[in-house]
Formats: structure tokens, sequence, C-alpha cells
């Protein structure tokens, strides 16, 4: 479902703008929709929902890959100290 949502809101971009679509809040649209128990109308602002799930998952993934990051700097940190602090030599020989 993702795919054809996908699809249909590039067409509406590239009809209005993305700017234009997203910032105006009174561009709601009756659309068909059909499930598993017939067609049903509803007025409901597709691409906007999509386009704000999207950034939310980049922002989510880029994220959890800078916290990793982090944690993995952290560790080593605390792991190099360690060694320091016992007494044994760090460097490869």
């Amino acid at each position: 479902m993702v795919g054809a949502i996908e699809c249909f809101c590039k067409l509406e971009e590239k009809r209005i703008g993305l700017v234009q679509y997203l910032t105006n809040k009174d561009y709601l649209k009756t659309y068909s929709i059909a499930d598993a128990t017939g067609t049903k109308s509803v007025k409901k602002d597709l691409c906007n929902d999509f386009y704000w799930r999207k950034k939310y998952a980049e922002v989510l993934s880029k994220g959890v890959g800078y916290a990793i990051i982090i944690l993995n700097t952290v560790i080593r940190i605390v792991v190099i100290r360690s060694i320091n602090w016992v007494g044994c030599d760090d460097s490869s020989t």
C-alpha cells in the first residue's frame, strides 16, 4: 500500500507543488478507498500524513546511527582508560 500512496503523492506534488500542498491545511479531497468490505468515500489528507511519516522514519534512522556511534566511542574510551588504570600497555607491538 505504501508504494501506491508514494506514487500518488509524487503525482500530487508535481501537480501543485510540495510546499503548497503541505502548508495548505484546507486541501482535503474526497477519495474512494476500497477495502475488504467494499468502497467508501472519505475526506482525508493522504499525502501530508505520508510525508510526515517518511520524514519521521528518516530522522529516527539517522538518530539510531548516531547513537550507535556515540555508544561505541564511549565504550572505547572506557576500555582504554580501564587498561591504562590497570597498567597494561595499550599499544600493539
